[in-house]
C-alpha cells in the first residue's frame, strides 16, 4: 500500500504538468494574435515617407521649453559654456598672475557664470558681489538702474575685474563702472558671458573678456531669467518669435 505522502507529491506533479501545458497553449495562442507573421505594408503609402518628419517635429518641439508665457528655444548648449569658462579662466589666470584680483560678480543673473569662472582661477583672488537691475521682469531693459546691494571691500589700488551675465545696452555696465572709478582702483576690466553688438547704445572699452556674441534676442538660462524663472537652466536658449 502506498504511503499518503507519495500520493500527494504525484497529484501535485500531475497538476503542475497540466498547469504547465495551459500555459504553454495560451502562450502561443497569445503569440500569433499580437505578432501576426505578415505585416501591413506601409511603405506604398504617403504615410510611410511622412513618418521621418513627424519624428523630427517631435523632437525639435520637444526641445523647446515654456517659461511663465513666452515659449524658448536653445542658443547656446551646456557644454559649448563650460569649454567657453574654461578658456577665459586660463586668461584671467596669466593676466593676474602677478596680482591679487578682486571678482565682482553682478546679481543675480551672474551667479552661475562667476561660480563656475571661478573654479577655473588658480591664483590667490577675492570676490564679492553688488546688485543691479534695469529689466524689472520685462523683456527690454528699461534703461532705468536699480541699484539693491553695494559691496564693501575697499578696492582702492586693487586691480578689478567685473562678472557680467549679459551687456546688451550696456547702461548697466556704464553705470556700475562709472561707480566703481569713484573709488580709485589701480584698474577696472569687465568680463561677460553674453554680449549684444547690436544693441549697444554706449561704447564700453573696459569690456576685455567675452563669452559669447549673440544677436539681439532676448534669451534666458544659466542664471538669466524671464519674470524670475528660468535661471535655473543648464543651456541658454532664446525666445521663439
Amino acid at each position: 500500500m502506498g504511503s499518503p505522502k507519495v500520493g500527494k507529491v504525484r497529484k501535485v506533479r500531475k497538476d503542475l504538468r497540466n498547469l504547465a501545458g495551459s500555459c504553454h497553449k495560451t502562450t502561443a495562442i497569445s503569440s500569433r494574435h499580437f505578432f501576426p507573421s505578415r505585416l501591413p505594408d506601409f511603405r506604398s503609402s504617403g504615410l510611410f515617407r511622412l513618418l521621418p518628419l513627424f519624428g523630427l517635429f517631435s523632437y525639435i518641439s520637444s526641445m523647446k521649453t515654456k517659461i511663465a508665457d513666452l515659449e524658448f528655444e536653445p542658443l547656446i548648449k551646456a557644454k559649448a559654456i563650460e569649454e567657453r569658462i574654461k578658456a577665459i579662466g586660463l586668461q584671467l589666470n596669466t593676466d593676474y598672475q602677478h596680482c591679487v584680483p578682486v571678482f565682482v560678480g553682478v546679481l543675480n543673473g551672474s551667479f552661475l557664470f562667476i561660480a563656475d569662472l571661478i573654479k577655473q582661477i588658480d591664483i590667490p583672488c577675492e570676490i564679492t558681489f553688488t546688485k543691479l537691475a534695469s529689466y524689472y521682469g520685462g523683456t527690454k531693459s528699461s534703461l532705468k538702474i536699480r541699484d539693491d546691494i553695494d559691496f564693501s571691500v575697499d578696492i582702492k589700488g586693487r586691480e578689478v575685474v567685473v562678472i557680467e551675465d549679459i551687456v546688451d545696452t550696456g547702461n548697466t555696465a556704464h553705470y556700475l563702472l562709472e561707480k566703481l572709478r569713484a573709488k580709485q582702483p589701480a584698474s577696472i576690466k569687465l568680463c561677460s558671458l553674453l554680449l549684444k553688438p547690436a544693441a549697444l547704445l554706449k561704447k564700453i572699452d573696459e569690456l576685455k573678456y567675452v563669452g559669447f556674441e549673440i544677436e539681439n534676442e532676448f534669451v534666458v538660462g544659466y542664471g538669466l531669467d524671464y519674470k524670475e524663472m528660468g535661471r535655473n537652466l543648464k543651456d541658454i536658449y532664446k525666445r521663439v518669435k
